[in-house]
């Protein structure tokens, strides 16, 4: 399939499945990226120790990133 076959394909996609690509794209981005896979690694090790986030924290970081389009 050739890019522009592609793209056809993707246009005429539902918005719920241009979601879901856009997430694959964005994790294949990332994928072999080391640097990802330490800032993972350390949130997780983060994460086990209890350092978490309170319920009003996780409502401003999602506020924010909506703001940025995110």
């Amino acid at each position: 399939m050739t890019l522009l076959q592609l793209k056809k394909v993707v246009d005429q996609a539902s918005k719920q499945d241009r979601r879901v690509l856009a997430a694959y794209l964005s994790h294949l981005s990332r994928r072999d990226d080391p640097d990802y896979y330490r800032e993972m690694e350390a949130s997780v090790g983060r994460a086990a120790k209890g350092e978490t986030f309170t319920l009003s924290k996780v409502k401003q970081m999602h506020r924010n990133l909506v703001k940025m389009g995110r």
